[in-house]
């Protein structure tokens, strides 16, 4: 048995297709080039949900990764960091 953490992929799919669901019903601004408004406290629950079906361990490593690699593209470098 193996001691790598594994990530449900289904549940995260269906997670997906949830936000997706909620683009759908989001307000269409007019003469936007397709921007919706869309209710900001349901995409954070699922994204808090994506993020728990992501064991730690993961995390963790592309956090490390992330760290030691840094963006050698000079557009990114000033990104801000996004963190799981």
């Amino acid at each position: 048995m193996s001691n790598n953490p594994t990530i449900n992929q289904s549940n995260i799919d269906d997670l997906i297709d949830e936000m997706y669901d909620v683009l759908e019903k989001g307000w269409r601004l007019p003469m936007s080039n397709g921007k919706v408004f869309v209710d900001g406290e349901e995409i954070r629950a699922i994204l808090d949900d994506i993020k728990e079906e992501v064991p730690a361990e993961l995390r963790d490593e592309a956090k490390s990764a992330r760290q030691q690699a840094p963006p050698t593209q000079p557009w990114c470098r000033n990104l801000p960091k996004i963190s799981l």
